[in-house]
């Protein structure tokens, strides 16, 4: 994809193509109904940047997490990286494990659009912590486990 390093050219896409659009929700909807913590993730909003090779995408995905026994909702942002596949559809791949594509996916996050999405995102998770002394109890247990599972 040409000038897909450059902002200008790759500008973020909000919710442009339905089959990524739809598949990223599809993910994410199992995710919340996996997740032991997490009760669904709400308010989907999908956003979009070519990737290095035609048929891939850097997706930017926001949502609002609905953990279980809190009232407040905690804003977030994901990424994924999407790959058409042979039959029209395409595959999510939440975990890249591929050099060049994470350093990829690295490059187009500090691009300008991608960092107001960021701050925007983190504005908005900071406002629902302070607004909530459920949720920041509940986040601080959740770090504290993930920190404990994966002995950090």
């Amino acid at each position: 994809n040409r000038g897909c390093e450059v902002m200008e050219l790759n500008p973020l896409r909000t919710e442009e193509y339905p089959e990524i659009t739809e598949a990223v929700r599809e993910y994410y909807r199992q995710q919340g109904e996996e997740a032991s913590f997490a009760e669904s993730y709400d308010d989907i909003h999908i956003y979009t940047k070519e990737g290095r090779y035609r048929g891939t995408y850097v997706v930017f995905v926001a949502y609002d997490m609905k953990i279980k026994d809190i009232y407040t909702k905690v804003p977030g942002l994901g990424t994924v990286y999407v790959e058409d596949d042979e039959e029209g559809g395409c595959r999510i791949i939440a975990d890249v494990k591929d050099q060049e594509i994470k350093e990829y996916i690295q490059m187009v996050a500090q691009h300008e659009d991608v960092q107001k999405l960021m701050t925007k995102t983190q504005k908005a998770y900071q406002e629902a912590v302070r607004s909530d002394a459920l949720l920041q109890e509940a986040l601080l247990d959740l770090k504290n486990a993930y920190e404990n599972s994966t002995g950090s």
